[in-house]
């Protein structure tokens, strides 16, 4: 019971304080900004909803196998499986950050109605924290033991992103709260993060992540949405053009990924021989 304590209350206490931080942007609009100010941005200042499904269920299949092979002092391995589960969420998350940055009225109308088409602003800035959620450091440092760092690292960057976003609303407005939201990650979040898994892993900073396969993956998915912008010039509403760019998107961007990524095909057969030809 004792090394349970010892073991869950720093990650219970980094789990509250980073709920906090999800809230605090709006916190700080809200007793900043006039209630017409914190309505468009309430809107439009929010995770697109797949992004928590995707990442929560990548987080759970990966915990128990990094566990083991840190457990057993196999930090390469641990760290192959991390580096794997980033390159697994970064074929989802950053096209959805390249289409969605295109194609952000249509969804903002389709959502919310053409009454909060302001919240777009907000929302373009928040598509930016995509690429900070390709990775799941919780999952890391659940695996590695690491109690005390989960706990530090996540009110630095509470405190962090709460003195910027005050600063920034008070100059610039209620976008404010969105960029300092999105700085606080690059900023603060990312580079310790990198730090304390880099020390832990037994590598460098840089090896971390799979930075060339997230550019690829990038570079495609700019590829992919540029095949849609066509669409943006026919004479529709904007919630048609959005339903009409994702599905030419899924279909451009899909066959490019079953091209280009072995991982995305190898995902489709087994989905296809698991789900369809049993």
């Amino acid at each position: 019971m004792k090394k349970a304590v010892e073991y869950g209350v720093p990650f219970g206490l980094s789990s509250i304080i980073a709920a906090l931080s999800l809230q605090l942007d709006k916190v700080i609009v809200s007793s900043m900004c006039n209630p017409e100010e914190f309505a468009v941005y309430s809107n439009g200042a929010m995770e697109v909803p797949v992004v928590g499904i995707i990442t929560g269920s990548i987080a759970t299949v990966i915990i128990s196998d990094m566990r083991r092979h840190c457990a057993e002092n196999d930090y390469a391995s641990a760290l192959r499986i991390f580096r794997k589960s980033a390159s697994v969420s970064a074929m989802v998350l950053l096209p959805v950050m390249c289409f969605l940055l295109v194609f952000s009225e249509g969804f903002i109308e389709f959502m919310f109605s053409s009454k909060y088409i302001e919240s777009i602003i907000p929302f373009r800035v928040y598509l930016f924290t995509l690429p900070i959620r390709i990775a799941h450091y919780g999952s890391a440092f659940l695996a590695l033991g690491l109690k005390k760092e989960v706990l530090w690292k996540t009110a630095g960057n509470f405190i962090f992103n709460a003195v910027m976003s005050v600063i920034l609303v008070y100059y610039i407005g209620s976008i404010g709260a969105a960029i300092s939201t999105v700085l606080s990650l690059y900023l603060w979040s990312v580079p310790v993060n990198l730090k304390i898994l880099s020390r832990s892993f037994k590598t460098s900073p840089w090896q971390v992540l799979p930075f060339r396969e997230i550019f690829h993956i990038f570079s495609v998915s700019l590829v992919a949405v540029f095949f849609t912008l066509p669409v943006k010039f026919i004479n529709l509403s904007n919630v048609l053009q959005f339903f009409v760019g994702g599905v030419l998107f899924v279909i451009v961007y899909s066959a490019m990924a079953y091209r280009f990524f072995p991982d995305a095909s190898k995902f489709v057969k087994q989905f296809l021989k698991g789900y369809i030809f049993r």
